[in-house]
């Protein structure tokens, strides 16, 4: 298997030095670049693909955002991280769009190490580099639109409160793991712990964000005819599988993480209906004809499964881990960290309701 080859990007030589220092037992199994500027990192770009490209946001002449938008015209299926001090918000906003994670200056090894592990090549997904490039090249999901122009009302209603805010994300699955990938964001979040919370993730943003969210390109996706036709019935069916994982829970103190999980955990439904399209529906087809499990006939048919396919996109938006395997394993029946085995539960009893397992054109 060939090395997973990664960019680093800085202006400053004694930052990538330090760099090279801490990954320099990593050489052996990694093909560590690193660019000094923003213009040497797009000339190294014709050199080949990266797996990963990891910048500085201020740079002088070509920023991170232009190292950016370079990677993602030339190879939409490399992982997109900026590893920067302080940065105001609206350049942190406009970034979003072109960024995958955010890490923070100074990184420890362990961090950055656990990243890069997290974001290479991902043992869930078979080595097909255009579905990984599909998956990796989405900057959102596509949101219901009844619930979208919810939000959009909402953001130009100088009353509107985070409560209201709150309701309507928690409506859409789309909606939510956007919201939740920002706010977990070092810049948003600052010192304080991952969130798994929609309502926790809403208030940390604040009306203004979310306001400035919901007019954004970060929520805007045109959405093909496969993916219309199915998706109101995934979104009915995640409020409904989020309903139960809440109800489901046992610890109380973690209901509203169950909730999440809950919308969130067919989210690979939601990406292979909308990347797929037409190929998609002889999985959705077999599932409705057989009475058969949608993930097997996925597995079967596209050598893939939904609950691997929206696991990869949670991972590399840097959702919390313990969302990421809820979402890897709610048709798991397998044993279960303890850490996580009550969220998971909770999500695989959410998925495992005959409403919510069947598949057909008008509910994949």
């Amino acid at each position: 298997m060939a090395k997973k080859r990664i960019m680093f990007v800085d202006d400053e030589p004694a930052v990538l030095g330090a760099l090279a220092n801490l990954l320099r037992r990593d050489r052996h199994r990694w093909d560590l670049v690193f660019a000094n500027g923003g213009a040497e990192a797009i000339r190294e770009l014709g050199s080949g693909n990266f797996d990963i490209v990891i910048t500085d946001m201020r740079m002088p002449h070509v920023d991170g955002l232009a190292v950016l938008a370079a990677v993602k015209e030339k190879s939409p299926r490399t992982i997109r991280i900026i590893l920067s001090g302080y940065a105001e918000s609206a350049l942190v906003f406009e970034a979003l769009p072109l960024v995958h994670q955010f890490l923070s200056k100074p990184c420890d090894a362990k961090t950055l190490r656990a990243v890069i592990e997290r974001c290479g090549t991902d043992s869930r997904l078979p080595d097909d580099r255009t579905l990984i490039g599909l998956v990796g090249s989405m900057a959102c999901l596509p949101s219901e639109p009844g619930v979208l122009g919810e939000l959009r009302r909402a953001a130009v209603d100088p009353n509107v409160t985070i409560d209201e805010l709150i309701d309507i994300c928690e409506r859409d699955p789309a909606l939510a793991a956007k919201v939740l990938q920002i706010a977990n964001t070092a810049h948003f979040r600052g010192d304080d712990a991952m969130t798994s919370s929609i309502k926790i993730a809403v208030a940390t943003l604040g009306t203004e964000v979310m306001s400035s969210l919901a007019t954004s390109e970060m929520v805007s996706l045109p959405i093909g005819s496969v993916c219309m036709a199915m998706i109101g019935t995934l979104q009915h069916q995640a409020v409904e599988a989020a309903r139960r994982a809440r109800r489901s829970m046992t610890d109380p103190a973690r209901a509203d993480e169950a909730y999440t999980a809950g919308l969130l955990h067919d989210i690979g439904r939601l990406v292979l209906a909308h990347e797929l399209g037409e190929a998609y529906l002889p999985a959705v087809d077999a599932a409705a004809a057989t009475g058969s499990p949608l993930w097997e006939c996925e597995q079967r048919l596209l050598g893939v499964t939904h609950q691997a396919v929206g696991a990869h996109l949670l991972g590399i938006w840097a959702l919390p881990a313990e969302l990421v395997e809820a979402c890897e394993r709610h048709h798991d029946p397998r044993a279960l960290p303890t850490a996580n085995a009550a969220l998971v539960t909770a999500t695989q009893t959410a998925a495992s309701d005959p409403a919510s397992s069947g598949a057909s054109r008008a509910a994949s």
